[in-house]
């Protein structure tokens, strides 16, 4: 417990109010197995786990009014091949950000 207020003051969901002139987008699968980059196999309880948290963080933004680009894309894990194909799809968020001179700010919050 006397490490809540540390980790509130560096935890995205509470500091996003602080995100509303930057430009967001996040990505995440729901942590099954499945996915087209998928070995078969089972849900992994902590990736579900995190996308719980990917779609709590941004209904909390969407709350606040910030502006946030999303990819919930179903079945999927926590691998370089779905962070190469979310880059991909991040970056006209990103470049129209920097043409645009908004703040930008990419989370690690993709699975």
């Amino acid at each position: 417990m006397a490490q809540r207020d540390i980790w509130q003051d560096h935890d995205p969901y509470y500091l996003a109010r602080q995100l509303r002139h930057t430009a967001l987008f996040v990505a995440s699968g729901d942590g099954t197995a499945g996915g087209p980059f998928d070995p078969p196999g089972r849900t992994n309880s902590l990736e579900a786990l995190i996308y719980q948290e990917n779609l709590e963080f941004v209904d909390q933004l969407r709350e606040l009014g910030v502006a946030v680009e999303t990819d919930f894309y179903g079945p999927g894990t926590h691998s370089w091949p779905y962070w190469q194909r979310e880059l991909h799809r991040a970056l006209p968020v990103l470049l129209d950000a920097l043409e645009t001179g908004r703040g930008v700010a990419t989370l690690p919050l993709h699975q």
